[in-house]
């Protein structure tokens, strides 16, 4: 099977199940989440980082797509999809 450069794959057991593109980058301003909420969790180096579980809930209102970040079920803000030509 040969890869195309622009996607991005799911494989299990070396078998492709999944294929996807990236349509566009989504960006959300997390600012309004009290930073003691966050996870602090370890990686395998020792290294301490925080660890946010987040929901992003896309609605189509109209001809237009309403995306929502929810933290802990409630909308913390709204994600802003650049699309780039």
């Amino acid at each position: 099977m040969s890869l195309h450069p622009h996607l991005y794959y799911l494989m299990s057991d070396g078998i492709c199940i999944a294929a996807v593109y990236v349509v566009c980058p989504l960006r959300s301003d997390l600012a309004s989440i009290p930073v003691s909420e966050f996870q602090i969790t370890t990686n395998s180096m020792g290294e301490q980082f925080y660890k946010i579980n987040f929901q992003l809930r896309l609605t189509l209102v109209g001809e237009v797509l309403k995306f929502e970040c929810l933290f802990d079920g409630n909308i913390c803000g709204q994600v802003i999809a650049q699309y780039k030509d």
